[in-house]
């Protein structure tokens, strides 16, 4: 069963909405990394999804990133800018 309604997610929705990278982080506290993941997955072509693993500091972006599926990593990488999957993957091993 997935988590992803909108009421579920709606607090990251909204502060991913903001643009404000605290607001992002403060409302990705009260989730854990597989709902992010999650989160991550059902947007994966989505800005949602990449403004959210931007906004996340390394390490807990790591442990996000390491739960999504290795073919939307790819999807989701391919957004990111070019350090950034290389210090997700980085900070996983750490």
């Amino acid at each position: 069963m997935s988590y992803l309604e909108p009421e579920f997610y709606q607090p990251l929705f909204d502060a991913i909405a903001t643009g404000d990278e605290a607001q992002i982080q403060a409302a990705a506290a009260t989730f854990n990394a597989a709902d992010l993941a999650e989160f991550v997955e059902e947007n994966p072509g989505d800005d949602e999804g990449v403004r959210l693993l931007r906004a996340l500091p390394r390490e807990q972006g790591a442990k996000v990133f390491g739960y999504i599926d290795p073919t939307v990593q790819t999807v989701v990488a391919d957004q990111l800018p070019t350090s950034t999957p290389t210090e997700l993957v980085t900070a996983m091993s750490s």
